[in-house]
């Protein structure tokens, strides 16, 4: 609302205004057609004209011009003041602003109710969409649906606002309307911090499942049975089902994680998931018509792993270590061999694997007995004598390409090697020793 005699008033105008005028501006030979296309620039949206005596008719010219302009015109009486109008607006501003207000505290009332629902994240969205009248959806960052509302969502446009905007792969929340209008602007900015809270809740679940998840996996590798089995009721899991256990080498850990729980989900299975180094472990209950080839197929090219392995299937938790173990020796073989190579324990067939399965305890006995003396030796002198014993063996005992590969002279390694000899007892011209040095050497290295 603003009142104004100026000849041209559009400078002290906000834009979208009323104007309320007695006329005073056409004594100063101005037309109506310059006052209203002064207006127009503003976008006026009405022009009030006060009467300044009781004959008096509005001039014709500010009619046409205004319905020229398709500009309201309304004819104010003498008897009303441009105060009273004045005020009458604010009273209706501000009863409008309240109405907003409240409008404003029930949305996030019920906004702050749906969250702590079962299905939050679908009430939110939901409440969203009934109280705009467009479709609206959550989206994580990956572009995977994480909600959206029952309302037609066929649209070309939508408005996108990122819901975490400080992580790499923010997820956003969608409005399905090319122009939002400031109230429905208002009600986004409601619920932003809401879905946020929402969001931030599950990711707070899903991280102590990861944890749970990487302690089920130590405790099982560790045999410590009784124990795992309480994790696995906590997962609903039976611990006497028949189990598989897979692992998967993956570049992007946080994003394979995401996409290994998702594959999970778009399963409808429940699974144990557990992050170790570069590694995603998961264990699943057999169901009946199960084939864990095409399992592992599928959450090898879901998670886009570098190398995924299949252990055999474990008759229950007691059998399920070495399931564990398979799985992981066979990623590793089929990440060294790369471009996704999935493998199961059939494609197993090496030392790694004996190794693996072996008890930590009898494995560290094994090595201080044959080169603990190298050990202490190297500690104590500053040599290299393991580091040129397993030189040697990696050139299957070649002394020319051994010596070349570590540039020393042949008689200073054979003089190293003689040294080794004398500490462990072991003849390096023996297959036999030779074989008691490697495994040796490689008991931890899996």
């Amino acid at each position: 609302m603003h009142v104004s005699e100026l000849s041209d008033p559009s400078p002290y105008l906000e834009g979208d205004e009323m104007v309320l005028t007695a006329g005073v501006w056409r004594g100063r030979q101005t037309s109506a057609k310059d006052f209203v296309r002064a207006l127009e620039t503003k976008h006026v949206v009405a022009i009030g004209y006060g009467l300044l005596d009781d004959g008096e008719p509005v001039p014709a010219e500010l009619v046409q011009t205004c319905k020229a302009h398709q500009i309201p015109l309304l004819q104010v009486p003498v008897s009303t003041p441009f105060v009273a109008i004045t005020r009458w607006f604010v009273e209706q501003l501000a009863v409008e602003r309240e109405r907003q207000l409240r409008e404003r505290i029930s949305f996030t009332s019920e906004l702050l109710a749906a969250a702590h629902e079962v299905h939050a994240l679908s009430r939110v969205t939901e409440l969203l969409s009934k109280a705009t009248n467009v479709p609206v959806r959550v989206e994580d960052g990956f572009g995977r649906s994480l909600a959206a509302s029952h309302k037609e969502s066929a649209h070309d446009s939508w408005v996108t606002f990122p819901i975490a905007p400080t992580d790499i792969h923010p997820p956003h929340l969608q409005i399905g309307s090319s122009e939002l209008t400031p109230r429905v602007r208002e009600l986004v900015d409601a619920s932003i911090p809401v879905v946020g809270l929402v969001l931030a809740r599950a990711r707070a679940v899903r991280e102590v499942e990861r944890r749970l998840g990487g302690e089920v996996v130590s405790l099982v590798l560790a045999q410590r049975l009784d124990e795992a089995q309480i994790r696995f009721d906590s997962y609903g899991i039976d611990a006497a089902a028949q189990l598989f256990a897979f692992v998967c080498s993956v570049s992007q850990r946080e994003e394979a994680l995401l996409r290994a729980e998702r594959w999970l989900e778009d399963q409808g299975r429940i699974g144990i998931t557990a992050l170790r180094g570069d590694e995603i472990t998961i264990i699943l209950a057999a169901e009946l018509r199960d084939d864990p080839s095409t399992l592992l197929e599928e959450l090898s090219s879901s998670l886009r792993a570098q190398g995924s392995g299949a252990g055999s299937t474990a008759n229950g938790i007691a059998n399920l270590r070495r399931s564990l173990v398979e799985a992981r020796q066979a990623c590793l073989m089929a990440a060294r061999q790369g471009r996704g190579a999935v493998l199961s324990q059939y494609d197993l067939a090496s030392h790694a694997l004996i190794l693996a399965l072996a008890d930590p305890d009898v494995l560290s006995q094994f090595r201080e007995s044959l080169l603990g003396r190298v050990d202490t030796h190297d500690r104590q002198n500053g040599t290299v004598l393991v580091a040129t014993l397993q030189a040697f063996l990696d050139h299957d005992g070649r002394w020319q390409e051994t010596a070349d590969a570590l540039f020393v002279h042949v008689n200073t390694l054979r003089n190293r090697l003689e040294k080794v000899s004398a500490l462990t007892g072991k003849d390096l011209s023996s297959t036999q020793d030779r074989v008691d040095l490697f495994l040796a050497l490689n008991a931890f290295q899996n």
